[in-house]
């Protein structure tokens, strides 16, 4: 690569290069004086496409973490990484400690009294309200009935409720333990606990121990980190293509369709994750955890005006952009010419205004020697924006 393509793409273009400071007029560098040098190149319509390029990995699209609740320890593991289950599948056993076995025996025995309170309301009912159709009882002795034997029905199905979130899913003798079962169909990818760990329960007061990760590992996506810098150039809907470590002789394509909002910090640099959907469904060889590259989108430009972007260079002083062009004024000298740029590639940059169509510029300005520059300020340069570009058609010639 050319040594001026490489001082101009790590100056003007902070993100290429790690946010380096642009090359000054005095980094220009001398090169030789020739015919070469001079070689004009004109303001022509164009496109233009810009590429990022990152790491990331498949991941599955949903990941389920099993916890419990209640607090007990681990008594016996049914299921272990990789195993397939449905929803329901015993994964695990607690034996409760101490305290959630009275939990349980507490909301058996209030169950039962309900039960049992129930069935002695329901035949104090019939016998009033045999009683009030011969005319031997009051209507509100009736209605006080039939109002208690709904109270009645209430705290049942309260006492069952409280029950069956003390004991899980399973019905089951707490000396027998109480099963751990899978919420959802798919595969086990973590088995974080062991016979005979503690686990604590889930509750609204504490978050409780993962005992099981689970994954519908044929639903993935590709999850990447994009740096703070480029993160603004990517947008919901972008085209991704990517490539699979595992796979590199294949590619794949996707789109951009979740930017999260909060950063992530790799490095003291700030991340934010992206995610990718599939275009297509990808190989059943293929596994969570995968490395891939892609390369997002994050420029599209067409017939826009543009020029090579080499012939571009950073003003320090002013924090703006300007080119050389042949002077008017002193033959075989340059002036500086301020340009407004917009998007770009490694090749050509969008001219936003300063230039129109047809005009022309030094293609190579990091070959001219500074003493063959002529400084020029912005008074003059304004004025010659106002028709159209440098010197008008032709560049001065």
């Amino acid at each position: 690569m050319p040594k001026f393509l490489i001082l101009f793409l790590c100056g003007f273009f902070f993100i290429s290069c790690g946010g380096k400071n642009p090359p000054e007029e005095g980094q220009l560098n001398p090169g030789k004086s020739g015919d070469k040098q001079n070689e004009l190149i004109e303001v022509k319509t164009g496109t233009i496409r810009n590429y990022l390029e990152e790491n990331g990995e498949i991941k599955p699209r949903t990941i389920v973490k099993v916890k419990f609740n209640f607090s007990g320890k681990i008594d016996w593991i049914y299921k272990e990484e990789g195993d397939k289950v449905k929803a329901g599948d015993k994964l695990a056993k607690v034996y409760p400690d101490i305290n959630q076995i009275q939990m349980i025996t507490s909301a058996q025995i209030a169950y039962q009294k309900a039960v049992a309170s129930l069935q002695k309301l329901s035949n104090e009912m019939a016998e009033v309200t045999e009683l009030y159709h011969q005319g031997m009882a009051s209507k509100s002795k009736y209605d006080d009935s039939v109002n208690k034997y709904k109270i009645g029905q209430s705290e049942l199905i309260k006492a069952r409720l409280e029950l069956e979130s003390i004991e899980g899913s399973d019905s089951v003798q707490s000396k027998k333990g109480v099963s751990v079962v899978s919420p959802i169909a798919g595969t086990v990818i973590s088995r974080l606990v062991d016979i005979g760990d503690y686990v604590i329960a889930s509750s609204s007061y504490q978050s409780g121990t993962v005992l099981f990760e689970i994954a519908d590992i044929s639903d993935v996506l590709v999850e990447a980190k994009i740096n703070e810098v480029d993160i603004l150039n990517i947008n919901d809907g972008a085209d991704v293509d990517f490539t699979i470590d595992a796979l590199q002789e294949h590619s794949f394509s996707g789109k951009v369709f979740r930017v999260f909002p909060n950063p992530v910090t790799e490095n003291n640099v700030k991340k934010y994750k992206v995610q990718i959907e599939m275009k297509k469904a990808l190989p059943n060889t293929i596994k969570p955890g995968m490395s891939v590259k892609i390369k997002v989108l994050t420029v599209a430009l067409d017939n826009v005006p543009i020029i090579p972007i080499s012939s571009v260079i950073r003003d320090a002083d002013k924090k703006k952009d300007y080119v050389l062009v042949p002077s008017s004024k002193v033959e075989g000298k340059y002036e500086k010419f301020y340009i407004t740029t917009g998007g770009w590639d490694l090749n050509s940059i969008e001219i936003k205004s300063g230039l129109k169509l047809g005009d022309k510029v030094i293609k190579k300005p990091f070959e001219i020697k500074e003493n063959q520059i002529i400084s020029s300020d912005d008074k003059s340069t304004n004025k010659t924006k106002g028709k159209g570009g440098p010197g008008g058609p032709g560049g001065g010639h």
